[in-house]
């Protein structure tokens, strides 16, 4: 994605905003070594993976590439033996990490707060933990930015999903069918968004036989133009998916506002 995005802009000085869904090794790691800015949210870690304390969490260790250590938030320094161990990620994938730890938890004062675990504290470090750093970082620092990401494309998507009930893809033959399915959500959204955007112009002013009326705000000089509160609304039909496809909801959107105007 984010080298489709360099090819089309032609450079690599843009930042690239995702969910948390996108927090992972190999999408960091691409975006970066491309040269460019990542926010990526980053997941909430299980209960059983923070420390009774979470003064005492991952995040407070801190790491020194120069000596290859880790120190805790008590002071003492966790060292690894320098082996690297491989386990297998989602997807199967085989990950490399290293392990830190320390002698000083045996007599640590606050060991019950640290770690459950009975042979003391053990850090691991992937081979991927620079990447995860340096967007920890990047949130950590423009955290602004990534709250504009959420404003702007979070809500398309809950629309679309949440209130009209597209939440999967009733193509199942192939990408292209797919991504003609999709297409039509988005345009069916963009319509009824440029729709709804229309209908702020306009202001309850009254009532007609036990109808409210809309009066356009007068614009340049325009004459008021008084219209039906129903005739604006007509969503009864097309605010929630039913049976139908994307296709046939494009349609009745298209259908529904041609008839308003």
């Amino acid at each position: 994605m984010v080298q489709r995005a360099k090819t089309i802009l032609g450079t690599n000085e843009f930042t690239a905003l995702y969910d948390k869904g996108y927090h992972t090794r190999s999408e960091l790691k691409t975006a970066q070594g491309l040269g460019i800015e990542t926010i990526v949210a980053i997941p909430d870690v299980p209960s059983t993976s923070q420390a009774p304390d979470h003064a005492y969490n991952y995040e407070n260790f801190k790491y020194d590439p120069a000596s290859d250590t880790y120190t805790c938030p008590q002071g003492e320094a966790l060292k690894t033996n320098g082996k690297w161990y491989k386990t297998h990620g989602r997807r199967n994938i085989l990950i490399s990490f290293k392990q830190y730890k320390t002698r000083a938890c045996r007599s640590c004062p606050v060991r019950m707060k640290c770690t459950r675990s009975k042979t003391g504290r053990l850090i691991e470090r992937s081979i991927y933990a620079e990447n995860y750093e340096k967007n920890r970082k990047n949130i950590l620092e423009k955290e602004h930015l990534y709250r504009r990401r959420q404003a702007i494309a979070e809500h398309p998507f809950g629309t679309i999903k949440r209130q009209w009930g597209f939440s999967y893809i009733l193509s199942k033959e192939g990408i292209n069918r797919a991504s003609a399915d999709v297409g039509f959500m988005f345009i069916a959204y963009f319509i009824r968004s440029k729709y709804n955007h229309r209908l702020k112009r306009f202001k309850l002013t009254g009532k007609t036989s036990g109808k409210k009326v809309l009066r356009q705000t007068p614009v340049m000089g325009k004459p008021r133009l008084n219209q039906t509160t129903d005739t604006f609304r007509r969503n009864s039909a097309i605010s929630r998916r039913t049976s139908k496809g994307s296709v046939d909801y494009f349609f009745e959107i298209i259908k529904e506002l041609t008839i308003c105007h």
